[in-house]
């Protein structure tokens, strides 16, 4: 490895003065599409010297100029740190777009990337056609023969011919630099199209690590182990590493629940003792499951991390609808869920329901969702040994009312006093 750095740094003043062939990427492309699955030898020496030819042809070349600043219309649905970076006008702007047959027009905007996700900024235009009548899938593709997938995003309806969308991807590879945007659109004839938007990454926009901390670190929770291990954070993401295992299993080696959905597991975190911000990760009863989940990217100054308040919250599903008036009484909905009674109190009405867990719920009248008061008092109280009466209340009155269940969350808490301390 030393002798790669020192062939590295010898020879930096000669590579800055040399010019990328304009072909290069398609040269590249090619060879590797021609590429089939078969054993090879492949001598060593030749595979350093590669890396290093790659990683100093790549990064010392930029044909393109990139000039950072917020992008437009994207202020309702860029949460968190995406939305303070946008504001900051940091990140890399693309401006290139693909146009399908239809006349639909992908925007790729631009783009916001660190060492664990990359966020894209982009809109979708139509010249007629209602976009609600199509789909769009997306996915990166560079060198890296595993294509990046998305992770998820959120989008703002304009109007039927303009949307804004924010996309979280997975974070490209080191030694990528030439990237696709590879889109297909589903018609809802069942038709479809492809399409590609091509960028260069400009790797001086990378949002900069913050911290790459070793944890090491474990909470007990109902006969749960979880294992903090990593936590590696720019100002765009915060991504949290770790291992849970059972420590109660059957023969099988899996932990006994009751019947109802697996558990998401769920912990704050907080920043120089302030909250900042909830994570979340699905619980799978392996002997031991590796994980990762992400939250917002932190400040630049702090003094101090931990994680709070673990608990596991479970899901029973209790898709039913009843109607109810001021005369209801005991009204049993589930074997974990009765409607006690139905009152007025001021302008608003008053449901009582008796039940081990925190029902999932809306109340309707004519058709319209009416709004919940103090809707999180009971969101995340933990589950009782014994169903308990709660009174929800909600604006308004009215003799006739149909009240939709959803699901009803069941909360176990680890001891208060558990919390680790990362920084």
């Amino acid at each position: 490895m030393k002798d790669i750095e020192d062939v590295l740094n010898s020879q930096k003043v000669e590579l800055q003065k040399l010019q990328a062939p304009e072909e290069l990427e398609d040269r590249l492309r090619t060879a590797l599409n021609k590429t089939t699955l078969q054993k090879i030898r492949i001598n060593k020496g030749f595979i350093a010297a590669a890396i290093a030819f790659v990683l100093l042809f790549s990064y010392n070349f930029d044909t393109l100029a990139y000039y950072s600043k917020k992008m437009m219309g994207y202020e309702t649905i860029a949460q968190g740190s995406i939305s303070e970076l946008n504001e900051e006008g940091a990140g890399q702007e693309i401006q290139r777009s693909h146009t399908f047959s239809n006349g639909v027009e992908v925007l790729l905007e631009g783009i916001m990337f660190d060492e664990n996700e990359l966020v894209a900024f982009y809109k979708i235009q139509s010249t007629g056609l209602n976009i609600d009548e199509i789909s769009l899938l997306m996915e990166i593709n560079g060198l890296n023969p595993i294509r990046y997938s998305a992770r998820g995003g959120s989008g703002v309806h304009i109007d039927n011919q303009t949307q804004f969308w924010v996309h979280s991807f997975e974070a490209p590879k080191f030694y990528e630099k030439w990237l696709s945007l590879d889109i297909t659109m589903l018609a809802h004839n069942n038709s479809s199209e492809q399409g590609s938007i091509k960028f260069t990454l400009d790797r001086s926009k990378a949002m900069k690590r913050i911290v790459k901390q070793d944890i090491g670190k474990q909470v007990e929770i109902e006969n749960l182990e979880i294992n903090f291990l990593t936590l590696t954070a720019s100002r765009l993401n915060t991504t949290i590493g770790g291992l849970i295992e059972p420590l109660q299993t059957n023969s099988q080696g899996v932990r006994v629940w009751e019947s109802k959905e697996q558990p998401t597991l769920k912990f704050d975190i907080f920043v120089d003792d302030a909250f900042y911000d909830t994570a979340y990760v699905g619980v799978n009863f392996s002997n031991k499951k590796e994980f990762k989940t992400e939250v917002r990217g932190l400040p630049l100054e702090f003094n101090g991390i931990d994680f709070r308040n673990f608990r596991l919250v479970q899901m029973k599903m209790a898709d039913n609808s009843v109607d109810i008036s001021f005369d209801t009484r005991n009204l049993v909905v589930d074997e974990d869920l009765i409607i006690t009674r139905v009152y007025q109190e001021g302008d608003n009405t008053c449901i009582v329901i008796k039940s081990k867990g925190i029902p999932i719920m809306g109340l309707f009248r004519n058709d319209k969702q009416v709004k919940a008061v103090d809707e999180s008092d009971y969101s995340e109280l933990p589950v009782s040994p014994k169903a308990v009466e709660r009174v929800y209340r909600f604006e308004g009155q009215s003799p006739d009312m149909t009240l939709m269940f959803k699901v009803i969350n069941y909360t176990q808490y680890a001891d208060d006093t558990t919390k680790v301390k990362v920084l």
